[in-house]
Order: structure tokens, then sequence, then C-alpha cells
């Protein structure tokens, strides 16, 4: 459990109200026996993050050379390390619910129906550092971040059943969630989460997920392509905004455009947060014997693929036998230039060069 600097408070309050107990209800309880409102609203706390992320320590056995005017000496020492945010304070979370509960037939079939909506503030979230701070690689620090919110519906019907001496009980589920971030601490909308990349060693090229204002949370922001320069006109087009280009290299676009290829360029490519939920169970049992299922679905949400990632970046990828050359000019594949850090990820348009010496027209992601 990390530690906080500051404490906070955290009430809540709910309330259910019985409908079905009511006097007026009594006509209609053979058919719905039990219906149920409900409404909440509370707030709670999260410090789970490092321990005394507040509070920089001083790790020991860090050596360093001495000189005694003599002599050079390994010496042991310390020094702190990792970096600190004293100004750290609670996550916090405010969640309004509203529900009903239905039951119909003697609750041989019940459904349960809710709406909610979370708002949370001042998230906890590790932020990488540039190297240019004075730490290691990949060195971050935990901040209060900015604001998101949740809000959503879920529905749930179950029934029960009886045929001989088989017993067997089936539920459904859907449900729908709308994640966005409202607000981002600092003078940026914009700011990487702490994945490690897609493709290991190459964090700054192979980082896909972000959190954007007014995006889900973990989003996909890459650069975009408008092919591979296969041939001399559009490498010297190209060569204007990226004076080291070479023939096959893939061509980025400048998206803002300010003459620069960095971060700026990247676009939003969707999220691997799904639109919709949808859940089924079953179960039955027959004297000693029972059998289930539980089916799944998740609707509406991007994938990035990191084994296509790792084996373009690291060159063993097979489609890597059809990459550009002097002898293979007519391909989508670019140069593998032997570095995984010369290779971004990118959304765009590609031809599949096929055996028989057909195209096949694709967009697709992937890392090259």
């Amino acid at each position: 459990m990390g530690q906080i600097i500051t404490g906070g408070t955290f009430p809540s309050v709910s309330a259910a109200w019985n409908i079905s107990d009511e006097t007026f209800w009594k006509s209609l309880k053979k058919t719905v026996n039990n219906f149920r409102l409900r409404l909440s609203n509370g707030s709670v706390g999260n410090d789970r993050i490092r321990s005394y992320s507040f509070s920089p320590g001083i790790e020991q056995d860090i050596n360093y050379v001495g000189f005694n005017g003599t002599n050079e000496s390994l010496n042991l020492g310390s020094s702190q390390v990792n970096f600190a945010n004293e100004l750290l304070k609670w996550e916090t979370t405010t969640t309004s619910n509203v529900g009903i509960d239905l039951g119909f037939f003697k609750n041989k079939l019940t459904v349960a129906a809710e709406y909610y909506y979370a708002d949370k503030k001042d998230m906890l979230f590790p932020v990488f550092l540039p190297l240019s701070a004075g730490g290691p690689d990949n060195a971050s620090v935990t901040l209060n971040v900015g604001n998101m919110t949740n809000k959503g519906a879920e529905l749930t019907v179950g029934y029960r059943g009886k045929t001989g001496k088989l017993n067997w009980r089936m539920n459904g589920t859907f449900s729908t969630n709308e994640n966005e971030i409202t607000k981002i601490d600092g003078d940026t909308d914009f700011l990487f989460t702490n994945d490690f990349g897609l493709v290991g060693r190459a964090s700054d090229q192979s980082r896909v997920t972000a959190l954007a204002v007014g995006r889900e949370a973990g989003a996909f922001y890459l650069w975009t392509t408008n092919g591979i320069a296969d041939t001399e006109e559009k490498l010297a087009n190209y060569q204007l905004l990226d004076s080291n280009a070479r023939m096959g290299d893939v061509m980025f676009n400048d998206n803002n455009p300010d003459g620069v290829l960095d971060d700026n360029d990247r676009v939003y490519s969707g999220s691997g947060l799904p639109k919709y939920e949808i859940g089924y169970t079953f179960s039955a049992n027959y004297k000693s014997f029972d059998f289930s299922m539980n089916w799944y679905a998740a609707l509406g949400q991007e994938i990035m693929n990191g084994f296509n990632a790792w084996s373009y970046g690291f060159g063993r990828h097979k489609d890597l036998l059809y990459q550009w050359s002097e002898a293979n000019p007519v391909t989508p594949i670019p140069t593998y230039r032997q570095d995984i850090r010369n290779h971004r990820n990118f959304i765009g348009y590609s031809d599949l060069w096929l055996e028989d010496g057909s195209y096949l027209r694709l967009r697709q992601v992937q890392v090259v």
C-alpha cells in the first residue's frame, strides 16, 4: 500500500425502497413479486502507488570514483535514484448510482438494471521522464495527473427452471461504458501512459497508449504513413521532411504540420476499451451430474498486435522476406535497418504482395 502525505475524507450514502412491500402493490404481487429501487452516492480514495512516492529515498552501495590527489579509487556511496513528489494527494472517485431489481413469478425470472456516473479527480499515475531530467532510463515520477469520468448502464436477466429432474439456470448480462479524460494537469492535453512499449528496448518508438483530454484512458495514438519511399521522386520529396531518409523507408506524415516528425504527429486510433460487453452463463444439474458454461463477448474495441510489433521490431517477421530492396522494388514492406529504434508504430494503407503476383489492399495497424 502506498503512503500519501495528506489524509482524506470520503463520505457516502445509499438508500433502497422495497416498492413491492407497499400496500398499493398487492394486486401485482403474484406477477411481480419483487420490485426494489436503489439510490447511492459516495466517494472513495485511492493511494495504491509505490510506497513513499512523496519522499525521496537514498539508496546505498552506489559506487563512485574518487581521487586523493595521486590515485583514483572506487568508493562506496549513496545517492537518490528515484524521483519524488511532495505534493501528492489522494485520488478521489465519486460515484452516483440508480438501479432497480425486479422479480417475476416467485423469482423464476429476475431483472436488475442500473445506471452509474463516476467522477474521478486527481488521478494518481506514474509519468515517464526524459533523460534530461537527470534520472535513469525509463525513470518516472508519480503525479496527480488529472480527472476522468465513467458513465454507463448495466442489465442482468436471469431465469431458473426445472424440466423433470433436471434443474437449470441461465443468466445474461449487457453493459456499456463511456470513459473520458476531462482534464490533464499542467500545460498539455496529452500525456503518455507508463507502459514500456510493444517492443523491448524501443519504448519511445513503440509506446502507443496515452491520456488525452476528450478521449478514453489509454487511447491509442499512432503515426500515420503514406507508403514507402520506393522511387527517387518520393524519396526526394520525403527528404524535405526527414533528411536521413533512404530508399525503402516508411514515409511518415507530418500531421500538425510543423515540418518536424515527433509525437505531436500521432493521431487518435481508437482504444482497447470495448463499447459493449455481453455475457451469458448456463448451469444445470441432474442427480450427481452437473454442467455449466460461460460465454463472454466484447465489442467495439481496437487491438494492438504485440507479437507482430515484437517480430517486426527485431527483424523476425515473415513479411520481412518481401522487404524493399533493389532486387525487390515493388513491395509495401519497408527495409529493415537492423535497429529497432528506427521503427515506429503506424496506421496506414498497404498492399500485400501475393505469390500469384496480385495485390490485396489492406488497411492495417502494425509496427515497422
